[in-house]
This record gives C-alpha cells, structure tokens and sequence, in this order.
C-alpha cells in the first residue's frame, strides 16, 4: 500500500508521505509537541513613536537605538552567504511553476517551495536525495545547513511596518519510530518543530490546518480547509510564509480611478488602477519593460509589462529574463521619474506540483522502495502521492501582503534620469516580491486582475 504525502505552500507547503503499495501566536496542543525548533533571534527596528512621550520624542535614544540595529542588520548582512544553487532553482522553477494557462492567473513562493524542499531532501537518501539535491543546486550539506539557517535569520522581519514571517514544520504518527537526529538538524538549521500524532484522527488534521492557518495570518483558509492526514500518512513537511509590508510611497487614494485591462482573448475588463509618480530604477528587457516599487524597510515589488504582442510566458522564456531571474543584482538600472498605472489585484492559485517536480528531474521520492526516506525512518514502503502549494499576493493603495505555503504528505503504499517614463500595466504582466537583501519570495502571473 502507498503512503502519501502532501506538499502545501502561502506561501503554504504540505508534503504528505503514506505508505505506498515563529513568529505566530498559535500554539500546538502539548500532548502534539515532539520538538519546538529554535526561535530566530531578531532585533525589531526602533521607530520614533517608541521614543515619543506627551509629543516629546527623545532623539538621542532614539538615534542611538537606530545605529545600534543597523550594526546588528550590517552584522548579519556580512555573514549572509546564499546558498549555492539558489538563483539557478528559482530560474528553473519560475517557468515551470508559472504555466500560463492565458486566464487565470499564478503565484507561487520560490523560497517557499525551496524550504521545504530542502527539508525533505535531509530525510532521503540515496538517488532520491540525489535528484532533490540536483535540482536545489547543492552538494555540501554542512554548508548548505549554514547558508539555510543565514537565509532565514536574514530574510526573517517582525517590525512594525514590515513583516516576514517563515515557519518549517514536520508532523509524523505515533505508530512509527523515527530518528532523532534529523529532527535535530532541522531544528537547529531550518528552525523547524516537531510534532506526533494519531494519523486518521480528525482533531491531529486541525491541530496541523490551525498551524498552516496561523503561519498563513488565515490568508488562505479555503485552500487549507480540505487537508488532512488519514490514516496511510506516514509523515507530513509543511512550510509558510507570510509577507507584509507599506509603500515607501503610498498611493492616494482619491487618484484610484477605474480603467481598462486588456485580457489575453481581446476581451475587455474594467479594474481599479493606482496611480503615483516615483523616483526609482527600471529596466528595458528585449520584450519587455521592468519597474520596481520600493517598500518602506527595503525590498522591492518588480513590476514587469511584456512588449506588446509578447506574452508574459513568451517572456519567461526569454535568455535576458532569465538572466534577471539567475542575477537581478547584476541588472544595469536606469533610474528616472515614473508614472505608474498599477491595477489593484488580489491573485491566489493552489496547485499539486507533482508532475512539475518530474519535469524538473525528481522522480525517485513517488516511488516506493529501497529505503528512500531512511535519513528519517527504517521502511521501505513510503512516497509521496501529493505535493500542494498555495500562495496568495494582495495589493493596494498601502502596500502589500502575501502568504504561501507548501505540504509534503507521504503514505504507505497501498544613472540620472533623463526621461518620465510612462509605465501602465493594463495587459497581463509578471511580478515579483522581494526581501531587502533581494531574495525573491513570491513570483506571479497576472493575466485577469479582476479575478480573485
């Protein structure tokens, strides 16, 4: 009998595996807690109204306090290493995962999916893990572990108009045994917890979707809300994400006005477009024009019109975007005052991404047989039926907010500017979310704003 295991990603991602033939305010049962990962040691970014008393604002204090975290920030930003392979993963997986469907439209976490990916790969072994290492693009664990843990510690933000919020997590059956010691690496590399429990009873299944909810902020109820264990699930990897995060410069709006997008069919749909002018850095691909939209504490959201007469996938295939998917940091920007005309949306997608993973080379873990999964349990009769991933990318007049998340269930088988640009998106476009060290957290296709 096959065992299953689910993927989900708000990014949510749940990996089920059957047998086979942080930074929330949510709280687990005890009696589910195996192991609680390690907490990320953060510093919030000091702002003036915590030194403000009776509209007096102590400025020494609150200067002092200023330089002392961005030491802290400088210190970690020195540390930082990306882990090897991470830009050649998401140049792999943007056009794979962002199948333009010319319709609907598609988002999904990179890191999101990288996490728990990553996770998964410490629990295989043999040409399983092999494939999985393949296609993250790393071949040294202990520094691969490092460079995770630096990601997380980097990327992690909890301050008062900026948060990044990123929770790993395993959850395994009271009838089997399972090895401590990677429970033990991926809690001190991939501040990841543990928990146990009855597969097949209903209160485990909502213990699980509570905490895929929580580290989601409940973006993404009605995509969580159908999954469980059963009785088959052998072990489930869940990963989230949650992203929120102002304008460095808000939109009015009293300048929202209604307009026309124009949809891939030629047909017609009235959205509501933000206006603003901004200084800021933007970049011509062959096909295609790139803006980014600076957020208050670092960070971008990329805002990217194909050329008329190119579609967003056209773009995606394209050797200059790929490039800026590989290096974005190596992009040559010009910067100059831009009008901007962004339709407001709200996109989400949930997907099994199965098939996606084979066409990427990773074959082996749907497959039962020769211990595949023995980095964490001794049985030879476990895969992974089911790989979903969830994510959802809200914006307005303020800012913006995201969230995914990806569930693995595994059964037993049975330079100055010189110009004003005029930049209106009003036909599909791609986007991307980015953390202040530039990591990419969410990538997205847009062709019907309307739709939500």
């Amino acid at each position: 009998m096959k065992k299953i295991m689910l993927v989900l990603f708000v990014s949510t991602l749940v990996l089920l595996f059957s047998s086979c033939a942080n930074t929330t305010t949510y709280t687990p049962p005890k009696n589910n807690v195996l192991k609680l990962s390690n907490v990320i040691d953060y510093k919030k970014k000091p702002v003036e109204e915590d030194y403000t008393k009776f509209g007096v604002t102590d400025y020494e204090s609150f200067n002092r306090a200023e330089h002392e975290w961005n030491v802290y920030r400088n210190d970690l930003l020195e540390e930082f290493n990306i882990p090897e392979g991470f830009y050649n993963y998401i140049q792999k997986t943007a056009k794979a995962f962002l199948t333009d469907n010319s319709n609907t439209n598609v988002v999904y976490s990179p890191i999101n999916v990288y996490l728990a990916l990553s996770i998964l790969s410490e629990v295989t072994s043999g040409s399983a893990q092999e494939e999985l290492l393949s296609l993250l693009g790393f071949s040294n664990f202990n520094t691969f572990r490092r460079d995770i843990k630096s990601l997380m510690d980097i990327t992690y933000r909890n301050d008062d108009k900026l948060k990044i919020y990123l929770n790993n997590s395993i959850w395994l059956s009271d009838r089997n045994v399972y090895k401590n010691a990677v429970l033990d690496i991926l809690s001190n590399y991939y501040y990841s917890s543990s928990f146990s429990g009855t597969m097949g009873d209903p209160k485990y299944s909502n213990v699980f979707r509570s905490w895929l909810n929580s580290g989601t902020n409940n973006l993404l109820k009605s995509q969580i809300q159908d999954i469980e264990f059963d009785y088959q699930t052998i072990f489930a990897i869940a990963s989230t994400i949650y992203f929120k995060s102002n304008w460095q410069s808000h939109f009015n709006e009293l300048m929202t006005t209604e307009d026309t997008f124009y949809l891939n069919n030629n047909e017609e749909v009235l959205v509501d477009f933000m206006h603003n002018t901004i200084s800021t850095s933007y970049y011509k691909f062959e096909n295609g024009f790139l803006v980014r939209v600076p957020f208050i504490y670092g960070g971008y959201m990329y805002f990217v019109l194909p050329k008329e007469g190119t579609t967003p996938h056209e773009l995606l295939d394209s050797d200059d975007f790929n490039e800026f998917l590989k290096d974005n940091k190596g992009i040559e920007y010009k910067f100059g005052s831009v009008n901007l005309s962004i339709p407001k949306f709200d996109v989400s997608s949930k997907m099994d991404f199965i098939e996606i993973l084979k066409g990427l080379g990773v074959n082996e873990i749907f497959e039962a047989g020769s211990d595949k999964f023995s980095n964490l349990i001794d049985r030879d009769d476990i895969c992974v039926t089911d790989c979903i991933h969830g994510a959802r990318v809200l914006i307005d007049e303020e800012g913006c907010e995201a969230a995914a998340f990806t569930v693995i269930l595994n059964k037993a088988t049975s330079v100055g500017p010189t110009e004003t640009i005029e930049f209106v998106l009003d036909r599909p476009f791609l986007f991307m979310v980015s953390s202040g060290n530039d990591i990419p957290l969410f990538l997205g296709l847009v062709n019907n704003p309307k739709i939500n």
